[in-house]
């Protein structure tokens, strides 16, 4: 049976002997996205919420190409509460760094030949977060088997730092302009193009002519010459990129971060030939086919793509602003997968430094309909965790039948009633802060839903840093057609423009 990222939660949340989750905490309030993958090139996906999933050329088997995935992203204390995705693992409260779901979509079938690379966003880093995988446990879901999210290997950092001293620091630093651009976030600079940049630095020379890029770069740096190293290997290459990132994940960033080199204005001719290529391009992709070849051998993107681009395992930090305009850094945990499923970056409470041993324990202020679920939540760690019975057969807690529970001290928090009965809806909700013994009341009683929703967002508002992608566009000087234009009056003025430089005459 294929799965949905959707369905595949389900089977592990249905309940055998409980009651199943309420439609208020099921997976399908996350949005899902299905997504189509050229399994020859590298790919590199980005999720509304910040998710980064890259998938290396080859990684994926598939009787189709493109293959057809489902994924989902939980990264908010929010998400998780509508999803219903507590945070447990053999009854121990886990805080979470964010959760996902990577899966065939329906009637797909893909199997992981090589990992794929997740990018986790997160507000801050703890040491102690381990990757866990989502399993049915008991009709619950679970998160299980932890496997240590590490380092990245030091002795290719070791090479990658030799290398880049030895051949490229005279010219280029990871986070400062020299004679060459600053070479932190260069992948991402270069559309993720790993071909492109192994023969930049193999053989830079045998671009131009070729690729708009190249010649855009050459003209902003003084068409000054790049030396050559045909003798270095895509093994050093990809150790000399990831001390470059290493260098620029705990380095203060001296420049604004540059656009892609795929959409940046160089000399006037260069750029209205990227414009009508790309406007040709979108011509084509709507089944208009158009004659002339504007900008031979541009490339935007191309298929010879063999390396995974994000390197290592370990805690990234990549530099950026916070509200208020200060620099900082937007961190990362990046894991490795090798199978689908649900997966979940997490660290168990009573593992954390800052945690105690508490006793909570929560009283209802009137009988409990057979369909309620009590809920904690600490929005500052994302715990979300499923209570129980007590001992006393009365009373709620959230570890074993006593009230034990090992929590962070002086921290905001909440316990959540809910229930549906028949038409009904009840709901209830207790704050508190976190102490060593706390004797709680909940109140649970007919309510609207969207209260509930009011609830569930205000909990959910403090969200950390969250990671944004913002297209950028190349507009420069140059006059347009006038607003909604077709893409063929587009396209035409463009060529125009190209057609211009051709002759020596001056451009609009």
């Amino acid at each position: 049976m294929k799965l949905s990222c959707y369905l595949s939660l389900g089977l592990l949340a249905v309940a055998s002997c409980k009651a199943p989750l309420n439609r208020v905490t099921r997976a399908e309030n996350l949005p899902l996205h299905e997504v189509e993958i050229n399994t020859t090139r590298d790919t590199v996906l980005v999720l509304p919420e910040g998710l980064r999933i890259t998938i290396p050329a080859g990684a994926l088997a598939s009787k189709n190409n493109p293959a057809k995935l489902e994924l989902l992203e939980a990264l908010t204390i929010e998400d998780m509460i509508r999803a219903g995705l507590t945070t447990t693992t053999n009854g121990h409260l886990l805080s979470s760094g964010g959760m996902f779901c990577i899966l065939p979509a329906k009637g797909e079938e893909i199997s992981i030949k090589k990992p794929l690379t997740v990018e986790v966003p997160a507000s801050k880093i703890s040491d102690g977060m381990q990757l866990y995988q989502g399993v049915g446990i008991n009709g619950q879901t679970d998160w299980r088997y932890p496997e240590p999210i590490v380092d990245s290997d030091k002795t290719s950092l070791a090479i990658g730092k030799l290398l880049f001293r030895q051949n490229c620091a005279s010219c280029h630093d990871p986070l400062k302009r020299g004679t060459g651009p600053a070479l932190y976030n260069v992948m991402e600079r270069w559309d993720h193009d790993t071909a492109t940049v192994y023969t930049i630095i193999n053989d830079g020379n045998s671009l131009f002519g070729k690729d708009m890029r190249w010649e855009c770069l050459f003209t902003e740096y003084n068409k000054t010459a790049m030396t050559v190293f045909p003798a270095l290997s895509k093994y050093e290459i990809n150790s000399i990129l990831e001390y470059i990132e290493f260098v620029g994940r705990d380095g203060k960033v001296q420049e604004p971060q540059q656009q892609s080199y795929a959409t940046q204005v160089c000399d006037p001719c260069t750029f209205a030939r990227m414009q009508a290529t790309k406007f040709k391009k979108k011509l084509k992709k709507n089944g208009v086919d158009v004659d002339g070849n504007d900008n031979e051998g541009f490339v935007t993107r191309t298929d010879l793509r063999t390396a995974d681009t994000v390197y290592g395992y370990g805690k990234i930090s990549i530099a950026g602003q916070d509200q208020t305009g200060q620099e900082q850094k937007a961190k990362y945990y990046t894991v490795k997968i090798n199978n689908f499923g649900w997966k979940n970056v997490d660290e168990e409470t009573r593992s954390i430094a800052a945690t105690r041993a508490c006793k909570l324990s929560v009283a209802l202020t009137q009988p409990a309909d057979p369909s309620l679920h009590i809920f904690l939540v600490i929005p500052d760690d994302r715990i979300f965790s499923l209570g129980g019975l007590l001992v006393d057969g009365k009373s709620y807690g959230f570890y074993g039948t006593d009230s034990l529970v090992y929590l962070p001290i002086n921290k905001s928090a909440y316990v959540l009633g809910i229930a549906e009965a028949g038409n009904k809806f009840l709901f209830g909700m207790t704050p508190f802060t976190t102490q060593l013994q706390l004797d709680l009341k909940l109140d649970v009683k007919e309510s609207d839903p969207k209260v509930y929703e009011e609830a569930i967002a205000r909990i959910g508002a403090d969200k950390g840093l969250s990671t944004t992608v913002n297209k950028i566009t190349a507009d420069g000087d140059f006059p347009k057609p006038a607003p909604g234009a077709s893409l063929e009056e587009k396209y035409a003025y463009w060529k125009q423009q190209a057609a211009k430089c051709k002759t020596g005459e001056k451009i609009d």
